[in-house]
């Protein structure tokens, strides 16, 4: 399997190290605004009724306004 998907390894070093969070965990009671936020960039992206770097920036944009998260990578 390894040699299949050398890749795999380097997954599960991440999950076993707990460097994964699911985002209803990091997010707890705002999950659901995260969720419906995300979910409406992704359909107006899809559906061509905004330009897909305006609708990102526009959702980072709000989930730090919703989140209080800083952009960027995670430490």
């Amino acid at each position: 399997m390894r040699a299949k998907h050398p890749y795999l390894v380097e997954v599960k070093r991440l999950i076993v190290g707990g460097l994964l969070f699911r985002p209803s965990k990091v997010c707890d009671k705002l999950y659901p605004q995260v969720s419906e936020t995300y979910s409406t960039a992704v359909h107006s992206i899809l559906t061509g009724q905004v330009d897909a770097a305006a609708a990102v920036a526009d959702l980072e944009a709000r989930l730090v306004e919703i989140t209080g998260f800083p952009t960027g990578q995670p430490a």
